[in-house]
């Protein structure tokens, strides 16, 4: 869906323009990357400041090997040797628990409410082709969906729980908030959360620009 390019914005360039998740999603991603990398040379000088980090190093091989066990081996992990790896991979967890899960939460309902659309559970299997319920489904498609859809009461326990978990909460937090204004004196931070800030409120105010030019 996009490739990098050095000359495009934020590094990055879409394969298909018109595809305004990717294009909103860039700019918070481009906000949220240079926070990362502004906010981790401020405590890693060097490659070797990470590889010393033995606190950030048993962190990273408990994620792969027992967060995620099942793909411990795969090439694709980041080494975590240097301070490169350290910003591409706290900038990506930022951007999975912000931009990317409010996309896809957020609208679960909007969609998932319809059950239809969406089936929590069903009372029966999609048949193997041969068997006696493939030749009843295909004698009867409808009649055999409406048979394997759940009941009333476990489809409105669904819809409750998908209409639960869309709803903001009165203290959620907004990526550049920082509840507590003294988390932290040290200057160079300071002045990076406010650049993020600011980045933020130009990936808003850019979206907001798309938004009501209909792209």
């Amino acid at each position: 869906m996009a490739v990098e390019d050095p000359s495009a914005k934020h590094g990055i360039r879409l394969t298909i323009e018109d595809y305004p998740y990717a294009a909103d999603g860039l700019d918070l991603w481009g906000a949220i990357k240079q926070w990362a990398e502004e906010y981790v040379r401020i405590y890693y000088k060097t490659d070797e400041d990470v590889r010393r980090d033995e606190e950030v190093q048993c962190w990273w091989k408990e994620v792969k090997e027992v967060g995620h066990g099942d793909h411990k081996g795969k090439e694709w992990w980041a080494k975590m040797e240097s301070v490169e790896d350290v910003e591409e991979v706290v900038a990506t967890l930022m951007w999975l628990s912000s931009g990317f899960h409010a996309s896809v939460n957020f609208g679960n309902y909007a969609y998932s409410g319809y059950m239809p659309n969406s089936v929590g559970m069903t009372r029966r299997f999609i048949p193997e082709e041969g068997t006696d319920e493939w030749e009843e489904m295909m004698e009867d498609p409808q009649k055999f969906y409406m048979d394997m859809i759940p009941s009333q009461g476990v489809t409105t326990i669904t819809i409750a729980t998908f209409e639960a978990l869309g709803h903001h909460v009165e203290e959620e937090e907004y990526l550049g908030d920082r509840p507590e204004a003294q988390w932290t004196s040290n200057e160079h931070a300071l002045g990076a959360l406010e650049s993020f800030r600011r980045a933020i409120a130009d990936a808003e105010e850019s979206i907001g620009a798309r938004n009501a030019a209909g792209h």
